[in-house]
């Protein structure tokens, strides 16, 4: 279940967005049929991701809300900030963009991942955090969150995750 649900999740980040999804719904199902519970939570955000990329926020967020109340029922905070961004993300892209909570949601995420100690995530939520005040012409503040986080790190810039900060980094400056 878990090679098909990631198989699916490959070809949607690919660009085979619905293809991939049926395929994560798939192999998501065969494993909650064996009564697996470890990692749902996380596999649901990534699903809603891939909702929210194939302009299906409202589908998202069904999912994502199932992962938030699993998350509370497992404890499987590991993967807490992860969720907080693509509740977020899944906020941003509502017919209704509620950029207030989304904000609310990217500061909780970077706090949790500064915890954690999950410099990625941290990382991907200041990057959304940051594009969100640069839009609204916060760009100074912007900048000052995202500078000192994008410095930290010492290799790897040819990341996606690091090249997008980098864009938005000389974007601002």
């Amino acid at each position: 279940g878990l090679g098909t649900y990631f198989r699916g999740w490959a070809k949607a980040g690919a660009g085979d967005i619905m293809a991939g999804i049926r395929e994560m719904e798939n192999g998501l199902a065969a494993c909650q049929d064996t009564g697996a519970h470890a990692y749902v939570p996380y596999n649901l955000a990534l699903l809603a991701e891939m909702y929210g990329r194939a302009n299906q926020p409202l589908q998202g967020r069904k999912l994502l809300d199932e992962a938030l109340q699993r998350l509370e029922q497992t404890e499987a905070r590991y993967c807490e900030s992860e969720l907080l961004c693509v509740d977020a993300e899944l906020r941003l892209a509502m017919p209704a963009p509620d950029q207030s909570e989304a904000e609310a949601s990217f500061r909780r995420a970077i706090e949790v991942a500064r915890s954690q100690h999950a410099k990625m995530v941290e990382l991907r939520a200041a990057v959304g955090l940051a594009r969100l005040w640069a839009d609204a012409g916060k760009r100074r503040q912007a900048y000052e969150l995202l500078a000192p986080i994008y410095g930290s790190f010492a290799e790897g810039f040819n990341l996606p995750q690091l090249v997008a900060a980098t864009a938005l980094i000389d974007s601002m400056a």
